[in-house]
């Protein structure tokens, strides 16, 4: 990583949402600040997230991807003109051009700006890590669990991918999603790590001018105690706290709350289960399930955190439900039995 940070290597994330039966498996929101929405949100388990290292940021033709490698043993060869590849005798083995790529699944959250050709590219760079390192303050993470990429490229900030970069997942971008308030304490959190004061007085009144500057604190656009850090490096020169269009952006993050899209429900044919719950008068079922442990929990009310399957629960799902503060619910063997009165209680209660 120290080399790839000291020699500049030009680093492309992309990724693909996971599909079951050709339906994308995405739950979509939207994070509004009153009627307006600052934020469009994508959330999914198992995302594939792939990078790619094209070459050297600093390689005469910027056309050319990747590097060269000798196919009789498989080591990284060096690189040469072109003229003298093709005045190689026909007995050398010329040197093949490969693009590294590694691919991963990883629970992933998108944030898509809204009119982001309306922000300043060092807005959407600051606000980026200041709210990585918010997540990373309320949910109480190691610095590098949760990774983030500026999307399409770097120097076409739209979007940022946020992404569990540990073995298993801390299951933080869920929550994320699951409760309303989280992305608010996320930025309200941030704000203060960006040495600002008077915070509660700012978001109350939607004003950014009225933050205040914490006393003694040495810091001008960044320091290593707010927003950088060693994943940020390429990120520093742009990462810029005291700009008034992130700090507005950032207490406008800290009055909001996120709106879950809520879909059409699909045929009840396909489940007796969705009659029994509309004739139980329950509310509407999120339509994109949940899994607990690795097994999926397919009626989930995510209002109410409360989610149910038609599956065996596992103590495992059990443990993982009650870790993430849900209540997860066994239904019976079949709908004719009636909904379960736990259920009833705790979506009617």
């Amino acid at each position: 990583d120290e080399e790839r940070v000291r020699q500049g290597f030009d680093i492309q994330t992309v990724f693909s949402w996971p599909k079951k039966d050709d339906q994308l498996q995405v739950t979509n929101a939207e994070f509004k600040c009153g009627e307006t929405s600052l934020l469009a949100l994508q959330y999914a388990n198992s995302a594939e997230i792939s990078r790619l290292n094209k070459g050297l940021k600093r390689r005469k033709d910027q056309t050319v991807f990747g590097f060269n490698i000798d196919p009789r043993t498989g080591y990284w060869a060096k690189s040469e003109d072109e003229d003298a590849e093709t005045d190689a005798p026909p007995d050398v083995v010329k040197p093949v051009r490969i693009v590294p790529i590694v691919r991963d699944r990883k629970n992933a959250l998108l944030f898509r700006f809204k009119n982001p050709e309306n922000f300043d590219p060092s807005t959407i760079t600051t606000v980026q890590h200041a709210l990585l390192r918010g997540i990373e303050v309320v949910y109480q993470l190691e610095e590098g669990e949760i990774l983030s990429e500026p999307l399409p490229a770097r120097d076409n900030r739209r979007a940022i991918l946020a992404y569990e970069a540990t073995e298993g997942g801390a299951g933080v971008l869920t929550r994320l999603m699951d409760n309303p308030e989280a992305i608010s304490e996320v930025a309200r959190t941030a704000l203060g790590l960006m040495h600002f004061e008077n915070i509660d007085a700012a978001v109350a009144s939607g004003d950014a001018s009225l933050l205040t500057e914490k006393a003694d604190d040495a810091c001008v656009r960044g320091c290593y105690r707010c927003l950088l850090s060693y994943f940020n490096q390429p990120d520093h020169e742009q990462i810029d706290r005291g700009s008034e269009e992130v700090t507005q952006l950032l207490v406008d993050l800290a009055r909001g709350r996120t709106v879950l899209e809520r879909r059409a429900a699909p045929d009840g044919a396909s489940s007796p289960w969705l009659k029994a719950f509309e004739a139980a008068g329950l509310p509407q079922v999120d339509t994109i399930g949940l899994s607990f442990a690795g097994a999926e929990a397919e009626f989930v009310w995510r209002g109410h955190f409360v989610a149910a399957t038609s599956q065996a629960v596992s103590a495992d799902m059990a443990n993982e439900a009650a870790n993430k503060g849900w209540e997860l619910i066994a239904l019976p063997a079949s709908a004719e039995a009636g909904v379960p009165k736990q259920l009833l209680d705790l979506l009617k209660g």
